[in-house]
């Protein structure tokens, strides 16, 4: 092992101090023929063909010899040259490609079952109520936990799930899970969830308003910038557009003047400013919260 070692490195001095000799020989022999064939019998003799000391005497041969290829008119070689010598740039980029949408996919949306009403209820107190109260500090200490829940809406996760698991109605949940071979996703704990209601409004006689409210959206703080808000959000589109199409065209959520980060999220989606509103916690602090409202044209009455 220290007599491999102890060769490579001697191997490696020896490419570098014969660097120079190979340049100048380069241009030489590039001026007598055409740059490809210069690069590779430069880039054949180096030792360790394809290591980083290697590729960075080849980028500085193809440098020089693009600079002179491109005035002696032998470009074309030049690229060919340099593709050959550099060959593991685009493997590279395409491997991060690779993993990045498979680790996209490896995520899926369904409805939850019962036995997820635990996990559903600390992703509502811890990264969703919780992170509000951190988020405003300036908020009097005398306001409660309870006074919070009250300002963001309290939710009945197992009535919710059991009203669904019957039929689908108005109030619609949904959750993230990560997919397993061995799991079914529907037995995934859920790592995120969203929170909708089909609603209507208007005066008797005239033609109501439909329009979903997202009541929550909430991802684990540990998932939080992976693409499971995005998924979910867009879980939900489909499923008002396939179901409920007088109601898809018109989305409305409220969401925390403090909370920067989804109100840049939910612009990025589409939605517009429209209006304020105060919460008053606990009768001692206002939080302001700004509705928001994404319209389109594609909803059928």
């Amino acid at each position: 092992m220290v007599a491999n070692i102890t060769c490579m490195g001697s191997c490696r001095q020896a490419a570098f101090l014969l660097a120079p000799v190979l340049i100048v020989l380069a241009v030489f022999w590039g001026c007598q023929c055409n740059w490809s064939e210069c690069l590779f019998a430069v880039y054949d003799f180096l030792p360790t063909p394809g290591s980083i000391f290697t590729d960075i005497i080849m980028f500085s041969l193809a440098a020089l010899c693009s600079l002179l290829g491109l005035r002696l008119g032998s470009s074309t070689h030049v690229a060919s040259a340099v593709r050959k010598g550099l060959p593991k740039i685009g493997a590279a980029k395409t491997d991060s490609a690779c993993k990045h949408s498979q680790s996209r996919a490896s995520y899926a949306v369904c409805a939850p079952l019962l036995g997820d009403v635990t996990s559903l209820q600390q992703l509502y107190d811890q990264d969703y109520v919780q992170a509000h109260i951190k988020m405003h500090p300036s908020v009097g200490k005398g306001v409660s936990v309870g006074d919070w829940e009250e300002a963001l809406g309290p939710v009945d996760f197992e009535a919710v799930i059991c009203a669904q698991s019957k039929a689908p109605g108005d109030v619609r949940l949904l959750k993230c899970v990560q997919i397993a071979d061995s799991v079914p996703p529907e037995e995934q704990a859920p790592l995120g969830y969203i929170l909708y209601e089909l609603r209507a409004k208007g005066s008797p006689g005239k033609k109501p308003q439909r329009y979903c409210e997202i009541v929550n959206v909430v991802v684990g703080h540990k998932q939080q910038g992976g693409g499971l808000g995005r998924l979910l959000f867009e879980e939900m589109v489909a499923d008002i557009e396939k179901s409920a199409k007088s109601h898809c065209g018109d989305l409305r959520l409220f969401v925390a003047k403090e909370n920067a980060r989804p109100l840049e999220w939910y612009r990025r989606l589409g939605f517009q400013d429209a209006g304020w509103q105060k919460e008053c916690l606990g009768g001692k602090s206002d939080v302001s919260f700004l509705r928001m409202t994404r319209k389109s044209s594609s909803a059928k009455p």
